[in-house]
C-alpha cells in the first residue's frame, strides 16, 4: 500500500521502514458526482482527477453515518461512533465531545514521532478538554463545529444558534466569524495547510508527519472566495467544489517540492452522498491507474494506516471491515 524511502528510521533505528507521511482531506457533504472524475459537471476538478488518475479510485466506500460529528469519530478512532458516545451532529450547546479515553489516528502517529496538524472542520466538542490539541495534534487552525450552526442560519429561531468562533489552537481568534469571513474560509484552511507541510516538509530532524485537512465546505452555507465567485457552471456549489479543488493542488504541489524519500499517502473522502448513507473516496496510496469498486468503510482507512507503520489496535469497538 506504500512506497517506503531507504533511509534508517529515526523512531526505532531500522533500516528501510521510513515512515509515510500522511495527508487527509475531508470535504463536507460533497456527492459522489461532483468531481469531474466521478462525471461531475459543476467544475472543472483537475486536482481532484489527478488523484484519480495517478492513485486509486475507489468506486463504493461506506462512512459509518452520513452525518458530521459521527463520520469524523470514525474516522480519527475506527471505531463505530455509538460505541464511543458521538451521535450525529454535536450542537455548540452540548457540554461533551470525543473521550480522552479514545485513541485518535493523530495520537497514534505523534507516538511514533510524526508532527501532526489539525486544519479545518473539528466536530468533536468545542469545550477546551476535547479539542484537537488535547487528541494529538501539535496544532489546530478551525472552526469547532459546522459553519451552519450561527446566529445566521436561515430557518433557525433566533437565539438557536451563539456566534461563530474560530479557533488557533486552543484559543478563540475570531469571536464572531461574519458571512465576509466565510467566503475566505476555504482559503485560509489551504494556507494553513500548505504552511504546515513546508514547515514540517523542511525539517532537518527528518520526522515525518501527518496532516488532517478537513474543509467545511460544501456544506450549507456555501461561501467562495472573490477568485473563484461566479465562474463555476454550477453556480456557486460549483464555484465551492472548484475552491476546494484548488487547495487539494496547493496541497499537492507542495508535497511534490517536499525533498523526502517517501511517497505521502494522500486521502479525500467525502462525508456522505446527499441522500445515502454512503461516500466515495478517492486515494492516492501510491499504486496508479487503479480503480476500485471493492466494498470498503472508513475503519479501512484507519487500519491501513496502522499496518503501515507496523501498529495494531484490538477491541471491540475497532471496525473490522
Amino acid at each position: 500500500m506504500s512506497q517506503t524511502g531507504q533511509k534508517q528510521n529515526a523512531q526505532t533505528g531500522t533500516p528501510g521502514s521510513s515512515p509515510p507521511n500522511v495527508v487527509i482531506i475531508f470535504t463536507d457533504d460533497m456527492g459522489y458526482a461532483d468531481p469531474a472524475c466521478y462525471g461531475g459537471t459543476y467544475a472543472p476538478t483537475p486536482n481532484i482527477d489527478r488523484l484519480a488518475r495517478e492513485g486509486i479510485k475507489l468506486t463504493d466506500f461506506h462512512v459509518a453515518q452520513p452525518v458530521c460529528s459521527a463520520s469524523r469519530a470514525a474516522l480519527l478512532t475506527g471505531c463505530y461512533p455509538n460505541r464511543i458516545g458521538i451521535h450525529g451532529a454535536l450542537s455548540p450547546r452540548v457540554t461533551h465531545g470525543l473521550s480522552t479515553e479514545e485513541t485518535t489516528l493523530a495520537e497514534l502517529l505523534r507516538s511514533r514521532g510524526y508532527r501532526t496538524s489539525m486544519v479545518g472542520k473539528w466536530h468533536l466538542g468545542h469545550h477546551r478538554q476535547f479539542l484537537p490539541t488535547r487528541h494529538g495534534f501539535d496544532e489546530y487552525f478551525g472552526l469547532p463545529y459546522s459553519n451552519d450552526m450561527w446566529p445566521y442560519h436561515p430557518s433557525a429561531k433566533p437565539g438557536t444558534y451563539p456566534p461563530l468562533p474560530l479557533f488557533e489552537n486552543e484559543k478563540v481568534i475570531d469571536k464572531e466569524v461574519s458571512p465576509e469571513d466565510q467566503t475566505t474560509l476555504t482559503k485560509r484552511y489551504a494556507q494553513r495547510a500548505v504552511d504546515f507541510l513546508k514547515r514540517a516538509g523542511t525539517q532537518k530532524d527528518g520526522r515525518p508527519f501527518f496532516l488532517y485537512l478537513a474543509h467545511s465546505m460544501p456544506h450549507v452555507p456555501l461561501f467562495a472566495s472573490k477568485s473563484f465567485q461566479g465562474k463555476a457552471a454550477g453556480g456557486l456549489y460549483g464555484d465551492v467544489v472548484a475552491e476546494i479543488d484548488s487547495s487539494v493542488g496547493r496541497c499537492s504541489l507542495r508535497l511534490k517540492r517536499l525533498d523526502t524519500l517517501m511517497t505521502p499517502l494522500c486521502f479525500l473522502p467525502a462525508i456522505m452522498v446527499r441522500g445515502f448513507p454512503m461516500a466515495t473516496m478517492l486515494a492516492q496510496l501510491v499504486l496508479s491507474g487503479k480503480e476500485r469498486e471493492q466494498h470498503l468503510k472508513v475503519g479501512y482507512v484507519y487500519r491501513a494506516l496502522l499496518g503501515s507503520l507496523g501498529l495494531s489496535r484490538q477491541g471491540q469497538s475497532v471496525m473490522n471491515h
